[in-house]
Formats: structure tokens, C-alpha cells, sequence
């Protein structure tokens, strides 16, 4: 039976780039924590330099969260910038999505560290672990960590809350003001944790950089909507300065300290944040059609489907490798790091997808669970083409952060639960 608001209402939207991202995206956070786990010194790169790229696995969860905003608004702004049916619906449907997966994640993390790598590694976890994480509070409230990508569910779930006051500020001011205002209070609680401390500091807890990161796609999602065929000589200059950009922002990561980029992380996230938030613009305007076709790729999009359930599950199977595996062998550093891509990887993503098959697939749409068990893009635009006002858009699908939306359990010093960020 139809819902009050679903007559004559379109079949959804995919921008089967996003799949492309997302899917990029979680596996550059396995493949940060396999480097992470290689080689200590966080974030210095005890390894060869080769793999010292691999350090910036964090920035993996700000696409994340650019991500989740420009999917989650691309329903709302068909609807006059409100929750399609409500708040209290569009709460229900995050609920379903991102916690009965989370909560078996959370169950088998503890589970592994209980009966296996706790002996080796020293981790513990206990009944405050259950609850605090349970109840996604663990940017607020301490607890031993059962698994280093949980610290930015918990971001990302309390981001949700401010949606409904991001869409009344578009309605009331418009997109732009929008941005300028979630930018602009999120800039000034950075300040007054680190200028005043106290209580304030206590705001730097929360990571508030990524609600300005969300706020960015939130706001390149409305733009594609307002504009979303621009002619030749736009799409030609986004896409200029789109691959400008981004390369610019790769020479930086390249070249720059890589202590003194860590300690700058609230502006590291904003800066390259909105490079993503471009890129997803320029993705969705058709401005760079090579690239979204290969991010529109048919093995990225199958991997893609499940990369919330590679996001949750990587972490458990990446400690059973290591301490079944490449400690028993003695392995060097450098050993290590191959043992753990070779028998890692191949191990996480089959993990993975059983994973989505059992506990992630079954909380899914309709429409997405048919596309998750024949995944197809017939029903989709190819990426290079722009949306239509007339067209609807596609649900969001969560992180990491998106939402999908990079953590750190082996961080050294007070935030290693909390994953690669240093709070603030």
C-alpha cells in the first residue's frame, strides 16, 4: 500500500558515481589501516615512501560525510526543501539503515577482541563498551574502543539531528546562507575549544569540522539541482577547476609536514572537503565525464553496494590476519605489510559482502535490495549526463560515511579510540 505522499510519485535516481566513491573511499580506509598496522609512528611513514600516501586514510571519511550530505538532500529539495514525509520518517528510515548492521558490527567486534586478540594485543572491552557505543555516545563519553572505524558512525548519526534545522535554513534563507552560517558556527566552537578550553573544549569532541563537511554537500547537491545542465563552456570550466583543485590539494598532502598537516586537521577536513564537494558537482554536471564513467564502473558500483558493510566489518578481520598470521611468522615490518594486503584484503571483502548479504541487505529498500542482488545501471542516467529537474532524486545511502563518511584504532597518544584524528 502507498504512503500519503507516494502517488504519482517517480521510481528514484542513481548517480552511479557515488556508488564509484564510496566504494574508493572505504577500501582506502582498509588499506590505511593495513599501512597504520605495517608500520607504527603515526604520521610519520616508518615504510617506504611509496606507501607513505596511505597515511591520509582520515580523509576517507570526509568524503564520507560530503557524500552523505549531497545524497541526503537530493530528496528534500524536490519537496521544497523538507524531509520527504517528515522528520520523523526521514529519522525512521536513518535508524533502519545505519543501526541494526552498526549494532552486529559492534557485537562481533567485542566478540573477536573477547575470545581471540585481546590476549595479543592488550585491547580490552567491557559492559560500558556495550553501552556507550550501543547508544552511539562515544564522541562524547569515554569507553574502551571494540573497533577504530566506530568513532565516526557515532559523528555522522549525531549529524542527522541537524538536517532538519540545515533544510529550514535553506527554506528560510537559502543554500548559500546556509553554508555561510554552519561554516561560520562551526568555526567558532573550533575557537573557543582550542582558544578558551573548559567546557568548550568539550566541542572538539564532536569532530564539528565534519557538519561543515556535510553542510559543503548539502550544498553542491542543491547547486547540481539548480543548475543541472549547464552548457559546454560551464561544464568545460568546473571541470577545469575541478582537476586544478584536486591537484593542488594532492601536492600539498604529497609535500607538505605531515605532523604539522595532523595538527591542522579542522582545516585540513574544510579544505579538502570542499574539494570533494566540487568534485561531486562537477560528477553529477557531467563536467568531468571520464572520470564519472569509471566511477560509474560496474565492478566500483558492485563494490560499492556494500562498502558501509566494509566500513564496519574490516576492522575485526584486519586483527584476526595479524595476530593469526603475520605475528606467529615473525614477520618484519615490511613483511607484515605484504602478509596483510595478500591474505587481508581478499580475506575483508569476502567478510565484507557475507556481511551485506546477512545483516545490511535485509534493511535496505526495495528498490536497492534488487539492485544489490543484480547490481544494473539501466535504470540510471550514465554519469556524464546531467539530472533533469523532472527527475527524482536517489536515496541516500550512509557512510561512513555516506557516510559513507577514516579511522584509527592504532593512533599513538590520548585519542587512540577515536581513530586518526587528534580531537580538534
Amino acid at each position: 500500500m502507498n504512503g500519503p505522499n507516494d502517488t504519482n510519485r517517480p521510481p528514484p535516481l542513481r548517480l552511479v558515481f557515488l556508488d564509484g566513491m564510496r566504494a574508493l573511499a572505504a577500501w582506502f580506509v582498509v588499506v590505511h589501516h593495513i599501512w597504520i598496522e605495517s608500520f607504527p609512528g603515526f604520521p610519520g611513514n616508518a615504510g617506504p615512501w611509496v606507501v607513505g600516501w596511505m597515511r591520509w586514510g582520515h580523509l576517507a571519511v570526509a568524503v564520507f560525510i560530503v557524500l552523505s550530505g549531497f545524497s541526503l538532500i537530493l530528496g528534500p529539495a524536490r519537496h521544497g526543501d523538507r524531509a520527504v514525509d517528515g522528520n520523523a520518517e526521514f529519522f525512521r528510515r536513518r535508524t533502519r539503515r545505519i543501526l541494526p548492521p552498526y549494532w552486529v558490527a559492534l557485537a562481533i567486534s567485542m566478540l573477536v577482541i573477547v575470545a581471540y586478540t585481546g590476549q595479543y594485543s592488550g585491547q580490552f572491552v567491557n559492559l560500558k563498551t556495550a553501552l556507550v557505543y550501543g547508544l552511539l555516545l562515544q564522541d562524547i563519553v569515554s569507553a574502551p574502543s571494540p573497533n577504530g572505524a566506530f568513532w565516526s558512525i557515532a559523528v555522522e548519526w549525531h549529524i542527522y539531528f541537524a538536517f532538519p534545522l540545515i533544510l529550514w535554513t535553506i527554506r528560510r534563507w537559502g543554500q548559500t546562507a546556509m553554508l555561510v552560517l554552519t561554516t561560520g558556527a562551526v568555526v567558532l566552537a573550533y575557537l573557543l575549544g582550542t582558544g578558551v578550553g573548559g567546557l568548550f573544549e568539550k566541542l572538539l569532541h564532536f569532530t564539528p569540522q565534519f557538519l561543515a563537511l556535510f553542510a559543503l554537500g548539502v550544498f553542491a547537491g542543491r547547486a547540481m539541482l539548480d543548475r543541472p545542465a549547464p552548457d559546454a563552456a560551464s561544464r568545460r570550466r568546473t571541470g577545469l577547476l575541478t582537476a586544478v583543485v584536486t591537484g593542488a590539494m594532492v601536492l600539498v598532502l604529497a609535500l607538505g609536514d605531515p605532523g604539522t598537516l595532523v595538527d591542522q586537521f579542522f582545516w585540513l577536513d574544510i579544505v579538502f572537503g570542499s574539494v570533494a564537494a566540487l568534485a561531486c558537482y562537477a560528477l553529477a554536471t557531467g563536467s568531468l565525464p571520464s572520470v564519472a564513467r569509471v566511477l560509474g564502473s560496474r565492478p566500483l558500483v558492485f563494490v560499492g553496494m556494500f562498502s558501509y558493510s566494509t566500513y564496519l566489518i574490516h576492522f575485526p578481520v584486519l586483527s584476526v590476519v595479524k595476530h593469526a598470521v603475520a605475528e606467529p611468522l615473525g614477520a618484519t615490518q615490511l613483511e607484515r605489510f605484504l602478509i596483510l594486503g595478500g591474505v587481508a584484503l581478499p580475506a575483508i571483502a569476502v567478510c565484507s559482502y557475507l556481511f551485506f548479504l546477512a545483516f545490511e541487505r535485509p534493511f535496505l529498500g526495495r528498490g536497492v535490495k534488487r539492485r544489490a542482488a543484480r547490481p544494473s545501471r539501466q535504470d540510471a542516467p550514465t554519469p556524464a549526463q546531467p539530472l533533469t529537474p523532472a527527475q527524482p532524486p536517489m536515496p541516500a545511502q550512509p557512510l561512513t560515511p555516506d557516510a559513507d563518511r577514516a579511522p584509527d584504532a592504532a593512533h599513538q597518544g590520548p585519542d587512540r579510540d577515536r581513530g586518526v584524528t587528534p580531537r580538534g
